[in-house]
């Protein structure tokens, strides 16, 4: 009887094969949601909108509406148990003795190799340098605090040899990707990146902490911050962290916005002379610097050498970025 049933069974039209086809890539979105993928997510997306896009037939907007209710349902059920999950798996410290080779960890690692990708593809697409600049230092202070210094606390300003490590190789790598054995320019480009990033640390710092107070406890690094989430339990933990590593709780930037509204804009000694607030050191400084660009320029048609050019052509890449750094605080 079932052989007949078999012989007789009306075979599935195209439009339902279809709808199966829609059903199983729905079904992976589960997975795809626990493995914290967020491009095969997207890509999951695509695919499923792109089959659904393929139904044809009578009734089909109906039935359309229903696969992509269905889809996102399935996403936000999985997204959820995510999100439950990983409030309910402890988080872990991960740390390196300062006396271990931090590439016997494989997270350290990961930092190292993401900081020197994000400089070779900073370069390819030609981002501006001082945007550049603070991510690499965000991800070089993120590498440091895995690191124990000597009294075992993180080493977040690289006192130790592991700390001051960590950013070498990952220029290393850049500069290996970027081809600077064989390619000056971009040579000088790294070297001219590298000297941006160190201006960028404390920025870093400051954004890192003010992290830490968002994401509190979900943060993946809190662990390596119980010392001042004990020492201040009433306080965010990056506002902890601040009190008890001295970390700075302000930028360059806002620190000297803050002084000149503290001190009236006068630039805090009292010379004030009318123009914002400036003090009469800030124009003479200006004019100094006007009178070497000028003396620049009368002698820049006078290099020969392409690798003078390409130094001369960082060093005043380096110098625009600092007169555009200078103009967003007036």
């Amino acid at each position: 009887m079932a052989a007949k049933d078999s012989k007789t069974a009306k075979p599935k039209t195209a439009r339902e094969k279809k709808v199966d086809e829609i059903r199983d890539a729905i079904s992976r979105a589960a997975s795809v949601v626990a493995e914290g993928n967020a491009e095969a997510l997207e890509n999951l997306t695509a695919e499923v909108h792109r089959l659904i896009g393929e139904l044809r037939g009578t009734g089909v907007a109906a039935e359309k509406a229903t696969l992509r209710n269905e889809f996102e349902k399935a996403v936000a059920k999985a997204q959820r148990a995510a999100k439950k999950a990983a409030k309910a798996k402890p988080v872990e410290a991960v740390v390196i003795l300062h006396t271990v080779d931090y590439r016997t960890n494989p997270e350290t690692v990961k930092r190292v190799g993401e900081t020197a990708k994000k400089i070779a593809d900073g370069f390819a697409i030609q981002r501006k340098a001082s945007d550049l600049a603070l991510e690499i230092a965000q991800s070089n202070f993120s590498a440091r605090v895995l690191i124990d210094d000597k009294n075992g606390e993180p080493d977040w300003q690289a006192t130790t040899a592991q700390g001051k490590q960590i950013s070498k190789d990952a220029y290393a790598a850049a500069g290996q990707a970027l081809g600077v054995e064989n390619d000056e320019e971009a040579r000088l480009q790294l070297a001219s990146l590298v000297r941006s990033v160190q201006d960028q640390s404390r920025t870093a710092a400051v954004l890192y902490h003010r992290e830490l107070s968002e994401k509190g406890d979900q943060h993946p690094d809190a662990p390596r911050w119980k010392k001042a989430a004990e020492a201040f339990p009433d306080a965010k933990l990056g506002d902890a962290v601040v009190q008890f590593y001295k970390l700075p709780e302000l930028t360059k930037a806002e620190e000297l916005r803050a002084k000149r509204e503290l001190e009236g804009g006068n630039g805090g000694d009292g010379e004030g002379d009318g123009e914002k607030g400036h003090t009469p050191r800030f124009f003479a400084n200006l004019s100094a610097l006007k009178d070497a660009a000028e003396k620049a320029a009368e002698n820049a048609p006078k290099l020969k050498e392409e690798t003078d050019k390409a130094t001369a052509r960082a060093e005043l890449k380096t110098l625009m970025e600092s007169m555009a750094a200078i103009l967003k605080t007036l």
